[in-house]
């Protein structure tokens, strides 16, 4: 597995949506582990647009990490497709997920499967219909019966890294890692009033609370035998990947990295 660090020189993704502007989505392709940074600027424009389905591993959040769940009588469970892991939470990716793409990345959807349940005594409260917005950067979900509930901000939704595996044409887009996804005030108010917690009182949510997560999403890149190059551009891939060698190319991929 080789790894190519790709950074952006240009304005995040929310100030490129207020200036009307298309997603930029810098990227990593990872192989070796001693490997070096490479950057590159990427200006999205309009354009034809494609998009591919994504799937994988989806978002892992550990709520633990980002409230003290136990002193407050919190019990945290996985509904409806979720699964634990520890005392982490899992959503997969589920179908109807997608990327859009031009010459650059364009936006996209990322809809997770399950929920969160939280309950404190008698008082429960479900997370659920959780998904992504590439472009914004924003997390929503349906709290109970109130739908459309931007719970939280993944930090960067200009930059992600991705994994390209040895002998395969799936890449891995880790769009948030560690604690770059913050949970909004929105978030804590929920809990409050479902379950009768102060937690925007007793803690200072006001600009947001980190949280251990992750959220990670395959995509294919080719389409049967031959490789999608629109795709491979679009992720900023094609000075590492030569669409025209096709697939065995791409499995055969030895990635060389310049020391900048």
């Amino acid at each position: 597995m080789t790894l190519v660090t790709i950074k952006s020189y240009g304005r995040s993704a929310a100030a490129l949506a207020a200036a009307g502007a298309l997603l930029a989505l810098p990227t990593i392709l990872l192989p070796a582990a001693d490997a070096a940074p490479v950057s590159a600027l990427v200006h999205a424009q309009s354009q034809r647009q494609s998009e591919s389905t994504l799937a994988g591993t989806g978002l892992t959040l550990d709520l633990h990490q980002a409230i003290d769940l136990d002193a407050q009588g919190i019990a945290v469970k996985a509904v409806d497709g979720a699964r634990m892991d520890d005392s982490a939470v899992i959503l997969p990716v589920d179908k109807g997920s997608k990327i859009t793409y031009g010459k650059k990345v364009t936006g996209g959807t990322v809809r997770l499967q399950g929920g969160i349940q939280l309950s404190k005594g008698e008082k429960k409260l479900t997370i659920s219909n959780v998904a992504y917005d590439l472009e914004t950067g924003a997390l929503r979900g349906k709290f109970g019966s109130q739908p459309n509930i931007r719970f939280a901000t993944i930090r960067h939704p200009d930059s992600a890294a991705i994994v390209l595996e040895d002998n395969s044409t799936i890449a891995t887009l880790k769009l948030a890692a560690g604690d770059g996804i913050e949970l909004s005030a929105d978030f804590f108010a929920a809990l409050d009033k479902a379950l009768g917690t102060t937690l925007s009182s007793d803690m200072d949510v006001s600009t947001g609370i980190d949280i251990d997560a992750t959220l990670d999403v395959d995509v294919d890149l080719a389409n049967g035998k031959e490789l999608n190059a629109d795709l491979i551009t679009a992720l900023g891939l094609d000075d590492s990947i030569d669409a025209s060698a096709g697939v065995d190319g791409l499995l055969d991929l030895n990635v060389d990295i310049d020391l900048l």
